[in-house]
């Protein structure tokens, strides 16, 4: 059974609605018999009618994937609704922790103390516990230090498509 673009994109909305994660290209080129062009096409359409009809919802490319998320135009509008604060409310400390992590990754704790010449635990567990940065790996030296590597939240909350689209550091 041949089906259309139109039952494609009415798919592919659905999809990504239920999951409330990140779905691969792979998995949806896989799905549906399609190359990864077809699929963009497919979803620069949706994104296009989307904003024509001005709807609330738009479909986000994230690093190898895409996911359903609300449109730029409506944000404030939902962030009030749900009382939601548009920033990230990051100390200092956090901030300069994050962007050692963005450039450096992968990067172990040892390795941000020294850039930053202070402790920076407090600040670790804080971006752990956003969902900014997260446990990669560990090392395999004494010890077996944790190394830490940005998220896809890290990309959404930045709007990332992925980690290369860091302004390249002076």
């Amino acid at each position: 059974m041949k089906v259309t673009d139109e039952e494609i994109k009415g798919a592919i909305e659905a999809i990504l609605f239920l999951s409330g994660s990140k779905v691969r290209k792979e998995e949806l080129t896989n799905y549906f018999s399609i190359d990864e062009k077809h699929l963009e096409s497919i979803v620069e359409s949706i994104n296009e009618e989307a904003e024509v009809n001005k709807r609330g919802i738009i479909i986000s490319k994230v690093d190898d994937g895409y996911q359903m998320g609300t449109s730029p135009r409506v944000h404030d509008c939902v962030a009030d609704f749900f009382s939601i604060e548009r920033e990230l409310d990051l100390s200092q400390a956090a901030l300069e922790v994050l962007a050692i992590v963005a450039y450096n990754q992968p990067v172990t704790r040892q390795q941000i103390e020294e850039i930053r010449g202070v402790r920076s635990d407090k600040a670790i567990a804080t971006l752990l516990e956003r969902g900014l940065i997260a446990e990669v790996d560990r090392l395999d030296s004494i010890g077996h230090p944790i190394v830490y590597g940005t998220t896809d939240e890290f990309l959404r909350c930045f709007n990332l498509k992925s980690i290369e689209d860091l302004k390249a550091l002076e």
